[in-house]
């Protein structure tokens, strides 16, 4: 029988002020292998895990040969034969844009971008912005490890999973509010 081994490859831009996240915590030994570190969310964060494999049976050689992701709405996966790569594809975090338009009605937008598209009427000042608690949301990871067995053609597909907490960082949205306030006519 084979166990899979997980190493966590480069992390950049992990929330690492959030020291009571439970990824920090020892878990006797060390961190926890289910929990990869958290992050801020839109801030350009990536995170590698590398898989491996390993047999309880002296002389067994497995090899891992494929990782594949569940498809999320959050997440980009960008996987390789032994290691996948996480990005952030949308914020999870829900915002509400409240604005004047030109025509002087009112519009409620979902994001900053949303607004600088409007046109007819157009964007003409921001009236409101609220984000919707949570400001922290923990997601879960889902990928199917195929190894085999060197030699033979042995094949197991291995489910493995973990759990990732995404903060909110508000000081990204002062610039988004002070841009849009900027933008209007």
């Amino acid at each position: 029988m084979a166990s899979i081994t997980v190493l966590l490859g480069e992390a950049l831009n992990i929330a690492t002020q959030e020291q009571t996240d439970p990824y920090f915590a020892d878990v006797g030994g060390g961190i926890s292998l289910n929990l990869l570190p958290p992050v801020y969310s839109l801030d350009g964060f990536s995170v590698t895990v590398q898989f491996g494999a390993q047999s309880d049976v002296p002389g067994e050689v497995w090899q891992v040969t494929a990782v594949t992701a569940t498809p999320d709405s959050t997440f980009n996966y960008s996987t390789t034969a032994t290691t996948v790569t996480i990005t952030e594809k949308a914020s999870p975090f829900s915002t509400t844009w409240y604005c004047l338009m030109s025509d002087y009605s009112y519009r409620t937008f979902n994001s900053d971008s949303e607004v600088l598209l409007a046109s007819n009427p157009a964007y003409k000042a921001l009236v409101s912005f609220d984000i919707t608690a949570p400001y922290q949301i923990v997601k879960t990871h889902q990928f199917q490890v195929t190894i085999a067995l060197t030699g033979t053609t042995t094949t197991e597909i291995v489910p493995i999973t973990f759990t990732e907490t995404i903060y909110l960082k508000t000081p990204q949205f002062v610039s988004r509010v002070q841009a849009l306030v900027q933008a209007g006519q």
